[in-house]
């Protein structure tokens, strides 16, 4: 096995943890075995057979997932996107740290809060990291610890942070 073999069997473990309403699911639910892989919703593979994006906005999941996710496994994803989705205000895992060719991270709305997981600031590669929350009223995410930083200033250049209860919080304050 490999490549696509390989990255196909993380995506279905994944998919079996994951909670989500298959009447509302545009993306999930064209994962299978029986399917091609390369027409899954949600999926960009690159031509070795890596999973290199996953967009799962907007795909009603509900609950959460942790550090030992398979999500983590895929190693060579470089986007990933979970805005719009329900996890219920668990916490961010730790796991995202595991993800270093990340440069798009989207996880506004998604229903995370809690502290912001310090391996973030392991995703050395990234572009644009956005955090926001648009909904008023719920948990929001915090950013506690002193030493969590941003990956270095000449990489990192979107980072979106409303609504995460850091109103006088400046991006260059988050970089050291």
């Amino acid at each position: 096995m490999g490549g696509y073999e390989d990255e196909r069997m993380l995506l279905l473990q994944l998919k079996s943890t994951l909670k989500f309403s298959a009447a509302a699911s545009n993306k999930l639910v064209s994962w299978s075995q029986s399917a091609d892989c390369c027409s899954w919703g949600g999926v960009t593979w690159d031509a070795t057979g890596h999973v290199v994006a996953l967009d799962l906005s907007s795909e009603f999941i509900s609950g959460g997932f942790n550090s030992s996710s398979s999500i983590f496994s895929l190693q060579y994803m470089q986007g990933l996107n979970l805005a719009n989705t329900t996890f219920n205000y668990s916490q961010i895992p730790s796991g995202f740290g595991k993800l270093g060719h990340l440069i798009y991270l989207n996880l506004s709305s998604a229903g995370f809060s809690g502290q912001i997981p310090i391996e973030i600031s392991r995703l050395t590669k990234l572009f644009t990291i956005d955090f926001s929350m648009y909904f008023p009223g719920v948990p929001t995410l915090k950013l506690e610890k002193p030493n969590l930083c941003l990956p270095p200033v000449p990489l990192i250049s979107q980072v979106f942070l409303i609504g995460c209860g850091l109103p006088h919080t400046r991006v260059g304050s988050l970089r050291q």
